[in-house]
């Protein structure tokens, strides 16, 4: 083009036209550089700032919209795969979940020619779904064989390996009582991060092999959470199920070196120990004890045992020499037990309602007479020199039996 020239680009290639110019790549940032720089070469600085400040947040919006595009259709793809997966699966699996007679090689076949294992991610939130619907059953006999089969095992697996999302890794393996390698747990056991080292030592009881309870008093020793202790018990409960030996709950108390923890222990003792003279002996240790805590648990938990005359023994014997609060519960738990021989019963209460400084105290001696010495009760109901605090407390407890009698009556 004689004495003439045009300019042809894209973003990622520049040609000048004349002299046969070209950019390629950075060149033509450059190109853009240079070329801004030289439009406002005579602007002041305020104006220079003001424009770049304007272009920097048109490219962060051109950024951040992108960003949440590509985010957006990425999460609208997961939510159609998992659905076209539920409506696909979700039965076969919680057919296969609930049906005990389903061995290994039924499961296999129900998804016998199909690539599933490239979907684990998606399994994975379907079986704990299901699961948590079926949360009143300890132990789905075939829910490791399922895992298996759908990929689920090795995903876990392989989050585990590659440090991917470890806290909800582990947690969905104690969520499905899921056995993985040992290996595997090898790294978190010992993890600086208390919520990881404690779900990867609660994990590695349904994995272990030759000690499964090998981090079990360290765990105790450690922790006080609700939320460990609950999946503890859930954890046991599904060893128990399967028959598999449990650990020495007494030594395990006795070496425990935190009052909470051998105190919810103590709690788990009528689940797991059903020679009722065993689980009675280990008590009584406790309830005649000197830690405050593991003794109003002890107590607490003899109220499962029913009508057991040793522990309502012990319990009065040891009355007299307790603080207030375990006094209460001593009473409060004799209360709540109904007693066939309650000749003694009687007695005691009106021994604790005399003696009785504290109101809570008096409160539960007065419903302790109405219950098992009911002639007593009605004398100091009618006694009028009694203290209008008593008065009042007697004609509460007689309306609330009143009323309690009517509407059992109605029933």
């Amino acid at each position: 083009m004689n004495g003439m020239f045009f300019i042809e680009h894209t973003i990622f290639y520049y040609k000048y036209v004349m002299n046969e110019i070209k950019f390629f790549g950075t060149d033509i940032l450059k190109y853009y550089w240079y070329l801004i720089q030289n439009q406002f070469a005579d602007s002041s600085w305020q104006i220079t700032i003001s424009y770049s400040i304007v272009l920097i947040c048109i490219v962060a919006i051109l950024v951040v919209t992108i960003g949440f595009l590509r985010r957006h259709k990425k999460r609208t793809k997961s939510q159609k795969m998992r659905k076209k997966l539920e409506q696909k699966y979700g039965e076969i699996v919680k057919d296969l979940l609930l049906d005990d007679n389903k061995t290994e090689i039924d499961v296999y076949e129900a998804f016998s020619g199909e690539d599933i294992k490239k979907h684990a991610k998606y399994f994975i939130d379907m079986i704990i779904n299901i699961r948590n619907d079926l949360h009143t059953i300890s132990y789905i006999p075939n829910i490791q064989h399922v895992c298996d089969v759908t990929g689920v095992t090795e995903y876990v697996e392989y989050n585990l390996l590659n440090n991917i999302n470890v806290f909800e890794t582990l947690n969905n393996v104690l969520m499905l009582q899921l056995r993985i390698s040992e290996g595997r747990l090898a790294n978190y056991v010992n993890s600086k991060n208390k919520d990881i080292r404690s779900f990867a030592r609660i994990a590695y009881l349904i994995c272990g092999t030759k000690d499964p309870y090998k981090y079990l008093y360290e765990l105790l020793s450690e922790n006080d959470s609700n939320y460990t202790y609950l999946l503890i018990h859930y954890t046991l409960m599904w060893l128990y199920v399967q028959n598999i030996k449990m650990p020495n709950f007494k030594t395990l108390i006795d070496q425990v070196n935190n009052s909470r923890s051998c105190a919810f222990i103590i709690g788990e003792l009528p689940y797991f120990i059903k020679d009722k003279d065993e689980l009675i002996e280990i008590l009584l240790v406790y309830i005649n004890g000197h830690n405050e805590r593991e003794k109003i648990k002890s107590i607490v938990t003899s109220e499962k045992l029913g009508d057991e005359p040793r522990i309502l023994s012990v319990l009065m014997t040891n009355y007299n020499k307790e603080n207030t609060r375990v006094q209460k519960v001593i009473l409060e738990t004799i209360l709540n037990i109904e007693y066939s021989n309650t000749s003694n019963i009687g007695q005691f209460f009106i021994n604790i309602y005399e003696d009785a400084s504290d109101n809570n105290i008096k409160n539960l001696a007065l419903r302790g007479l109405y219950k098992y010495n009911r002639d007593y009760f009605f004398i100091i109901h009618m006694d009028d020199t009694l203290p209008e605090n008593d008065r009042i407390l007697t004609s509460v407890i007689e309306a609330e039996n009143t009323l309690k009698n009517m509407r059992d009556l109605l029933n």
